[in-house]
C-alpha cells in the first residue's frame, strides 16, 4: 500500500475536531454589547410608541360611550312622546336629565321642541293633525358641546 504524498499527515480523532471547533467559534455564540443595545433599543421605542397610543383608545371609547347615552336619552325622549296623547304633547324646556351629581346621566341635558306641520312635512301655523317632535341631548366633551337630535311625526 502506498501512503502518497500525505504520508506524515495524522488523522484527528472527532473529539479533537469538535474541540478545535469549540476554540475557533467560541466568539459567536453570544451577543455583543452592541446587538443587546440596538435590540434594547429597539424594544423601548415599540414600547413607547404603543404607550402613546393609549390616551387616542381612551378618549375614542369615552367619546363614544357618551354618543351611544345619548342617542339612548334621545330615544327615551320621543318614546315618551309617541305614548303621550297627541293634545297633551308639548315641549320641553333644556334641563338637566338626571339632577343627581351621581348619576351618570347628570353631564346630559335633553329639550323637545314640538312643531305643527302639513301633509308636506312644512311648517304650518295651524294644526293640520299632524305635530314635529324634535328631541335634543346636549353633553360637554373636550371643552366643546355635542349634541344628537332625532324626529318624530305624531298624528292625530
Amino acid at each position: 500500500y502506498s501512503l502518497g504524498p500525505n504520508k506524515n499527515k495524522m488523522k484527528k480523532s472527532s473529539s479533537q475536531t469538535t474541540y478545535h471547533k469549540l476554540q475557533t467559534t467560541h466568539y459567536k455564540l453570544g451577543f455583543t454589547l452592541v446587538e443587546v443595545l440596538v435590540a434594547l433599543s429597539v424594544f423601548v421605542i415599540a414600547i413607547i410608541v404603543i404607550i402613546q397610543l393609549f390616551p387616542v383608545g381612551l378618549k375614542s371609547s369615552i367619546s363614544s360611550k357618551h354618543k351611544t347615552t345619548a342617542v339612548n336619552l334621545v330615544q327615551a325622549g320621543l318614546e315618551n312622546a309617541k305614548e303621550t296623547a297627541y293634545d297633551d304633547v308639548s315641549g320641553e324646556s333644556r334641563t338637566r336629565v338626571s339632577s343627581d351629581p351621581t348619576n351618570p346621566f347628570y353631564s346630559f341635558e335633553r329639550e323637545s321642541s314640538v312643531q305643527f306641520v302639513d301633509t308636506n312635512l312644512d311648517i304650518s301655523e295651524t294644526d293640520l293633525g299632524l305635530k314635529k317632535i324634535i328631541v335634543s341631548v346636549f353633553w360637554q366633551e373636550s371643552g366643546q358641546e355635542q349634541e344628537v337630535s332625532a324626529t318624530y311625526i305624531k298624528s292625530r
